[in-house]
């Protein structure tokens, strides 16, 4: 196949120049795919780091790869503090406003691909693909702007509808006017087609998020000492968690399962490792409970050592709508270890795959005891049993989940969708 250029238009994802070995997520993983078959790749991104709340240097940086170019276009926004703020929208704005003036001015893409959030840069892809006569494809990662009013104070929510309808007019633009939908889930996909009001074509598809296959080596005896100064040693059971703390997780059931636990399995650890406005709080109120470890940051190292010591993943998600209608991409990085997962997640996507899979159990939100009866059950499992059910997460995790084969079929869709624009043009 001749070279082809894309567009991958997203904000808030690690970029590969930020500093600290940046794990890729979604567009990442994509671009590398892409330039690895021998395309050109151009990633236009925002200078505000969503993760770390730091910014960048605005500019465009050029990654050479083996066969292909990825470019790194950096545009300059004033970023926010909190996510849910007019700071945000105002951030949003201004960055969709430079990448249409910016863009305008470049050579023309085979194909443009822009995620949905954020709404004012699928609107800014879509004008400008009409000015170049390229396909344009919406990545659906979150349900803008369903879920806003989900932010609001209980006592805006019946107010919010001059806010919002501006923003429903967007998705609706940037759905029907697609050339075809991509989402994370099949009830993503579905959401978007309501959008869009028509059915499902051979442009649109489903892709979860993938997760790179663990680096088994990155484990050292640095990371083993870290763990071990936390008294998290080679031979502790684990109840791991790896995330953000933030308003998207709960974690009151999570302490108390863990101190229901520990008369029976004193020796097994709930060890919740991440970065967020909720770290202080948490760690305070853990503090009462001896066997909850509240580690923080983890770099790659110390997430390999301690998934090596797991028996179970934790993912505490507030089952608000757009949660319940998608695999989000904890439920794949556990998986990725042969770690069965104990989600809070009950009659979702996450729930049915759990339980189609047999690789996990779904509860309740705010059920402590039933998180301490999982995880009772999940240590008390015979090796053999152990071994299967990690047989099982592996097995998953392989078919449907692992970032190569995932990507590498995402970018089979984006090639077939531009080339069959590029023979009917």
């Amino acid at each position: 196949m001749s070279a082809l250029r894309f567009w991958l238009v997203t904000v808030g994802e690690p970029l590969p120049i930020d500093p600290g070995d940046p794990r890729l997520l979604r567009s990442g993983m994509l671009a590398e795919e892409l330039a690895s078959r021998g395309h050109d790749v151009t990633w236009w991104t925002s200078s505000f780091d969503h993760f770390n709340r730091i910014q960048r240097v605005p500019g465009s940086y050029s990654l050479h790869r083996s066969r292909g170019r990825i470019r790194l276009v950096v545009l300059p926004g004033p970023g926010y503090r909190r996510d849910v703020s007019v700071a945000r929208f105002i951030d949003h704005a201004m960055i969709a406003a430079r990448f249409r003036r910016l863009a305008g001015r470049a050579p023309a893409p085979s194909l443009i691909l822009s995620s949905l959030p954020t709404l004012e840069l699928c609107e800014a892809s879509r004008r400008l693909a009409t000015r170049f006569g390229a396909p344009y494809l919406v990545d659906v990662r979150d349900l803008w702007p369903d879920i806003f009013d989900r932010a609001l104070p209980r006592v805006l929510r019946p107010m919010s509808a001059p806010f919002v309808w501006p923003y429903r007019k967007l998705a609706r633009l940037a759905c029907q006017h697609a050339s075809g939908i991509v989402a994370i889930s099949k009830p993503f996909l579905n959401w978007a087609l309501g959008y869009a009001g028509r059915p499902a074509g051979p442009s649109d598809l489903s892709v979860p998020y993938g997760y790179p296959a663990p680096d088994h080596a990155a484990a050292n005896l640095e990371a083993d000492a870290f763990w071990a100064q936390h008294g998290v040693r080679p031979e502790t059971p684990c109840v791991t968690f790896l995330g953000s703390f933030s308003d998207q997780f709960e974690f009151d059931h999570v302490l108390r399962a863990a101190a229901l636990l520990a008369p029976r399995h004193p020796t097994v650890r709930f060890v919740l490792c991440g970065k967020g406005a909720l770290l202080d709080s948490l760690r305070r109120r853990a503090s009462a409970t001896p066997n909850v470890v509240v580690a923080g940051w983890i770099g790659r190292q110390q997430i390999t050592a301690i998934l090596s010591r797991s028996v179970l993943g934790l993912a505490p998600y507030r089952p608000n709508f757009d949660f319940l209608l998608s695999i989000p991409n904890k439920i794949p990085e556990y998986l990725s270890a042969g770690i069965p997962i104990a989600a809070s997640l009950a009659d979702s996507e996450v729930s049915r795959l759990l339980q189609r899979y047999g690789v996990g159990n779904a509860y309740q939100l705010d059920d402590g005891r039933a998180l301490a009866g999982i995880a009772n059950a999940t240590v008390d499992a015979t090796n053999a049993e152990a071994a299967e059910r990690r047989r099982r997460c592996l097995e998953l995790y392989e078919q449907c989940f692992r970032a190569d084969i995932v990507y590498a079929h995402y970018a089979d869709h984006l090639e077939r969708v531009a080339t069959l624009s590029k023979s009917s043009s």
